[in-house]
This record gives C-alpha cells, sequence and structure tokens, in this order.
C-alpha cells in the first residue's frame, strides 16, 4: 500500500517531495471505467476476496500466503519455494496484512492523479499480474511527464527479484531529477 500512500503525499503535500517512485500501487479503482479491463480487475477482486476471507476468518498466514500468491503472479505454494530470508520477511508482516484489509481506501481516479506534480516514476514488473500492468499505464498517462519502467524477469517483488534492473531504473530516474 506504500504506493497508494506516497501517492496521497503527493497529492496533499506536493511540497514534502522533490519527486514520486510507485511500484504497482493497487488503484483498482483506476479500470473501473475501462472496459477492456473489466476482466483482469474483476480476477484481481476475487483473488483479493478470498484472501480477506482468511483474513476475517483470523487466518492471517493464510491470507499472506494467498497476497504473496496474487501479487507475484503465482500458484499456491509460492512463497514456500521463496529463499529463507524473503520467506522470513514476508511472515514477519503478517499482522499487517489484516490491518491493511480493514481500511477503507480512498478513491483514485485519472482526474486526480492529474494532480500530481512531482517528477514521477511508475514501475512494474513484467511478470506481474495484469491488472497491476493496467494500473501502471493508466497513472502513467494521468501524470503529465510520468515515465513508466517494465522490469524484466520479476514480479510485484522486483527490488527483489531483480535488483540490478531495479537499481538501474531508479538511479536513472533520479539522476534526471
Amino acid at each position: 500500500m506504500g504506493g497508494r500512500l506516497a501517492t496521497m503525499v503527493a497529492l496533499e503535500h506536493p511540497d514534502l517531495l522533490r519527486s514520486l517512485t510507485v511500484l504497482e500501487p493497487p488503484l483498482h479503482d483506476l479500470l473501473d471505467d475501462l472496459p477492456e479491463a473489466q476482466a483482469v480487475r474483476d480476477d484481481w477482486r476475487r483473488g483479493f476476496e478470498a484472501l480477506r476471507t482468511k483474513a476475517q476468518a483470523g487466518d492471517a498466514i493464510g491470507a499472506t500466503r494467498l497476497f504473496y500468491e496474487l501479487v507475484n503472479n503465482q500458484g499456491p505454494g509460492a512463497l514456500d519455494v521463496q529463499p529463507e530470508p524473503l520467506r522470513q520477511m514476508v511472515l514477519d508482516n503478517v499482522r499487517t496484512v489484516p490491518l491493511a484489509l480493514s481500511a477503507r481506501p480512498p478513491a483514485f481516479s485519472r482526474a486526480i492523479l492529474n494532480g500530481v506534480k512531482a517528477p514521477t516514476l511508475v514501475v512494474g514488473g513484467a511478470q506481474s499480474p495484469p491488472s497491476l500492468a493496467w494500473i501502471n499505464d493508466v497513472i502513467a498517462q494521468s501524470i503529465a511527464g510520468s515515465r513508466l519502467v517494465v522490469i524484466p524477469k520479476a514480479a510485484h517483488l522486483m527490488s527483489y527479484q531483480n535488483p540490478s534492473a531495479f537499481n538501474e531504473a531508479l538511479l536513472s530516474f533520479l539522476a534526471l531529477e
């Protein structure tokens, strides 16, 4: 949810930022008026409802596992085959998943995003869920002068999955600022 929060700061307190970088923020409401994106948006929402159900039933670990699988576009058991440090980091944050799911996020629209004036880098993973790619495209089209970069051989955790490509994209963007 960091991308959503950072975008809110860019809109409400632009004086606090020199630039904005967002990594696949889950702003699915941006897809609501795009008929061609409805199928991928609905797939995402179904996946999110499944993990919300687990979280509400008190299964935070199960919800976290589903979240990992969903945002990384991988099947069941995907977290279990990750290196121990990554698995531990994800599981150390289990308590945050039900909290994040219980909050009602503010709505975003293309018109609202037009209000972002900071130089913006939008980053996505080539292997991320299609809905996140759609969202990245809408954000990049809505924020004047923004730059969209897709990290190869990576999904949502692109900074971990392909750190050299991610770092190159980020440092290149920051060098322009």
